[in-house]
């Protein structure tokens, strides 16, 4: 660890257990290179380093201060919460993200604000081939950006695009989806998930019998049962909705997260046909709503509304 890191975690220790005190004036730049008999250039890399960590702010011709609200460091849990699938925030490469975030700041400072759905141009040409890492292949013109999934399913969920009107999910799965059927008072069935995947018997019967407006399943990383569906039960609902004519809304949130060795999505087995498929950065970019939905047979309807 360098001279000036060590002296920024000094300082960042007693600020963390009130020593400084909110607005307090910081010991001077010549002060600190007597005390630690180091240069006033690594005492002043060392107020930049937690200036940048909104600890301390400078005011001109007086000094240095603790800031007023410094976010200051929390005690690790000793406890894991399996409440909700979302990271902790410091699981994420904070720093790279801030770096790409001011090159973009940079790059595009004098950009015009584009609200197309999909994004950027330079950003929605690079998208075909990020998804293709996920075994994706698709247009560049059928990729939009959303909200999140939850934007793109309550969208598909209230858009009447078939003569069909019953939705079909696992039972359990995603629970703001849930909640979010209850509210609208949507006709909806369920099938069984459990941790060997589905009865794809039942499922027949329900694409069969029943007017399956879409069938909305998580194939892997399930909500909240952690588990995938295997290989042949994947191919099996991609069979059965293309026999029945039925739409398969497959949320893949987890995607950018998470690798699985040969793993093929729904999406894959379809050719595109009949399927809409949904991922998100929610779990990669904290406190980001940012979705990609890509989607085939309703796009002119999607583009529409």
């Amino acid at each position: 660890m360098y001279k000036y890191q060590q002296i920024a975690n000094t300082i960042k220790k007693k600020i963390n257990n009130q020593s400084y005190q909110p607005n307090q004036k910081l010991p001077s730049i010549v002060q600190l290179s007597k005390t630690y008999h180091c240069s006033k250039v690594t005492v002043l890399k060392s107020y930049e380093l937690l200036c940048n960590q909104h600890l301390i702010y400078t005011k001109p011709q007086s000094g240095y201060y603790v800031a007023n609200n410094p976010i200051l460091e929390k005690q690790e849990s000793q406890y894991y919460y399996l409440n909700t699938g979302n990271p902790i925030v410091s699981t994420t490469p904070l720093v790279d993200a801030k770096h790409c975030l001011s090159i973009a700041i940079d790059q595009y400072s004098k950009s015009f604000l584009n609200i197309s759905l999909q994004g950027v141009e330079s950003l929605h040409q690079l998208l075909p081939d990020f998804l293709k890492k996920y075994d994706i292949y698709t247009k560049t013109e059928l990729i939009y950006l959303t909200q999140g999934i939850t934007q793109m399913l309550s969208f598909l969920t209230l858009t009447n695009f078939n003569d069909k009107n019953v939705i079909l999910i696992e039972e359990p799965t995603y629970s703001y989806y849930v909640q979010f059927l209850k509210t609208q008072n949507i006709p909806v069935y369920t099938i069984l998930r459990h941790e060997d995947g589905i009865d794809l018997h039942q499922l027949e019967l329900l694409f069969q019998k029943n007017k399956i407006k879409f069938f909305y399943v998580v194939p892997r990383n399930h909500n909240p049962l952690g588990t995938n569906l295997n290989t042949k039960t994947r191919q099996q609902i991609a069979q059965l909705a293309l026999k029945y004519n039925v739409i398969i809304i497959e949320d893949d949130y987890f995607s950018p997260a998470f690798h699985t060795p040969h793993y093929l999505p729904i999406h894959y087995y379809m050719a595109g046909q009949n399927c809409i498929y949904l991922t998100s950065f929610s779990k990669t970019i904290p406190h980001l709503r940012i979705g990609i939905c890509v989607i085939d047979l309703l796009l002119n309807l999607f583009l529409k509304t």
